[in-house]
């Protein structure tokens, strides 16, 4: 599910067994946001000692716009900051405004 929604948003798509060796990394941490019990959205990221980087997240156009995102943003933070990350990068594309708004807004 998570491919097929990273299918549908607006960048190269992760293949499936991308998802699956990022997953099994030690250090990867990933979330799935589900509503009426199906995947609507996802994050990735790899956490290592004082710092984090996230490697992915999409929401299902028809989800868009609902907070999914900040969720699984917030959630992410969370975790980080227990485990001791002191820094978070990301890599966003310049015309991605919703995305730059969201992390911005997050700080």
């Amino acid at each position: 599910d998570v491919a097929a929604i990273d299918r549908l948003c607006a960048r190269p798509c992760w293949a499936e067994e991308t998802f699956a060796g990022e997953l099994a990394l030690e250090v990867a941490y990933y979330t799935v946001a589900l509503l009426d019990g199906r995947i609507a959205g996802y994050f990735g990221s790899i956490v290592i000692p004082d710092e984090a980087h996230v490697t992915t997240i999409g929401v299902h156009p028809d989800h868009r716009r609902q907070g999914l995102a900040e969720a699984l943003l917030r959630d992410f933070l969370t975790h980080a900051i227990a485990n001791g990350c002191r820094r978070v990068t990301l890599e966003v594309r310049e015309g991605n405004a919703a995305a730059i708004d969201l992390y911005q807004k997050l700080g």
